[in-house]
């Protein structure tokens, strides 16, 4: 019992720090007021919520889990508009490579940490599996469109006039 709870406690830890560190991440480079307020209040509506429309321990994790997936794959499918305009224009210049390698990564690593779990976490799997297969896509797409549209002098071919 000792080893189960301090592999679960180390995990936690591990889950939080994460969290923290994308979340200044966040607010470091996106606007202060929105990144301050918004958070504040999306946070006071899910835990009021949570208190007091639910009950019981099993009810409140459910309920949370559930906000957790839909919000998680709504994050991970921002992306998907500039994937839109990508195959619109065959250009891969609007797309953020490196919001998608950082979504890849993340998806991958909270994935294996579901799975690693003493208790296996499904809405931790099902959100960041998700966002993991996204991220591939996104990916996949990059480098579609990257070797469709590049210049002939970087492929080492010369122009003549």
């Amino acid at each position: 019992m000792a080893t189960m709870v301090t592999s679960l406690t180390t995990h936690t830890i591990i889950g939080i720090v994460g969290n923290v560190a994308s979340f200044l991440l966040f607010c470091s480079i996106g606007n202060q007021f929105a990144c301050t307020y918004t958070s504040r209040l999306w946070l006071s509506v899910l835990i009021c919520i949570t208190l007091l429309a639910f009950h019981t321990h099993a009810l409140r994790s459910t309920f949370v889990g559930i906000f957790y997936v839909i919000f998680g794959i709504l994050f991970y499918c921002a992306p998907l508009t500039v994937m839109h305009k990508v195959i619109t224009t065959k250009r891969v210049k609007y797309m953020p490579l490196c919001l998608s390698i950082a979504g890849l990564i993340n998806g991958a690593v909270w994935s294996a940490y579901a799975c690693t779990t003493p208790k296996f976490d499904y809405y931790i799997l099902v959100c960041n599996s998700t966002g993991a297969i996204l991220s591939i896509l996104q990916l996949g797409l990059y480098v579609f469109y990257s070797a469709a549209t590049a210049n002939p002098q970087q492929r080492g071919l010369e122009l003549t006039n």
